[in-house]
């Protein structure tokens, strides 16, 4: 009977495995292209300092946005943390915290590119209670919203940011 159960079993893990389809991808898209965007050499950044990467061709441009005590960045996924728009300005948010170890002040921290230069590292959170893992993106025209997740106390869900202005006014 152990011997029947494992066959069976040994039988349907293999039939799952063979099972999968490729996915078949057009000969268009497995040679397409990406160009290389310029204004983002244009912004104040440094050259990533890596003595064993193997292509230095590749080797991406770094620009500091912002400085923050909170490491865990993403909540394992990874959200929409920068923006650029047309005119080569940019938004950018973060988590941040600087309160060892359990970051009540944590939240979103913000940063603007004005097509020249960044705007000062943020130094306190955009919201009036503790918050995480903000995503950006613009809103209508000219404006720009920010979501980030709230959780304890008495709420619990989404706080939203938004803005008609990007990079300007409250």
């Amino acid at each position: 009977m152990k011997r029947l159960l494992l066959f069976s079993l040994a039988i349907c893990i293999g039939m799952a495995l063979v099972a999968q389809k490729r996915a078949m991808v057009p000969e268009k898209l497995r040679n397409l292209a990406v160009k290389k965007d310029q204004s983002f050499k244009q912004a104040n950044t440094t050259q990533f300092q890596n003595t064993i990467y193997r292509y230095p061709g590749l080797v991406p441009l770094e620009t500091h946005v912002g400085l923050t005590r909170y490491d865990q960045q993403t909540n394992s996924t990874n959200q929409n943390r920068i923006y650029k728009y047309d005119d080569g300005t940019m938004g950018a948010t973060c988590t941040i915290g600087y309160s060892d170890p359990t970051f009540s002040d944590r939240g979103t921290g913000y940063n603007y590119y004005d097509g020249d230069s960044w705007g000062d590292d943020p130094v306190e959170r955009l919201e009036s209670q503790r918050s995480g893992w903000p995503s950006y993106a613009p809103l209508g025209e000219n404006g720009e919203i920010n979501v980030a997740h709230i959780s304890g106390g008495a709420d619990d869900g989404l706080l939203i940011n938004k803005r008609l202005n990007k990079g300007s006014g409250d």
